[in-house]
């Protein structure tokens, strides 16, 4: 089956300059556990809880240091028309528990690792 059977298309996003204090009051109050960032309305890199949890582990500045200096660039990527076994060997291969959907250039939606694993376990699937 493919990503575009259980990606999740409303994603919150943050932008390079927003502070670490605001994404993560931005996961928090969501319940998100990373954000894609976004230029303009280019995908530039994500943000994870684990990018936070490092830099309040190095005793970084949570309300002046920014997104651009905590995230990962270049994020891996998925299109909608990948398989879902696609999806499984991207997150497995790259240590990470979300990628990014990216289609026509553009960020359609995030499929997480309890996406994937919900689609899987689910019988009614077609």
């Amino acid at each position: 089956m493919k990503v575009r059977s259980f990606f999740q298309p409303k994603v919150v996003s943050v932008r390079p300059w927003d502070t670490l204090r605001q994404a993560a009051s931005l996961m928090q109050e969501g319940g998100f556990s990373c954000l894609p960032v976004l230029l303009e309305e280019d995908l530039v890199g994500i943000i994870t809880e684990r990018d936070l949890a490092q830099a309040i582990a190095h005793g970084e500045d949570m309300t002046t240091r920014t997104v651009f200096d905590c995230m990962s660039e270049k994020p891996i990527t998925l299109s909608p028309d990948d398989d879902a076994a696609e999806a499984a060997t991207q997150m497995l291969s790259a240590g990470c528990r979300h990628l990014p959907v990216v289609e026509d250039g553009k960020l359609v939606g995030i499929v997480s690792a309890r996406d994937l694993l919900i689609f899987v376990a689910t019988p009614e699937r077609v």
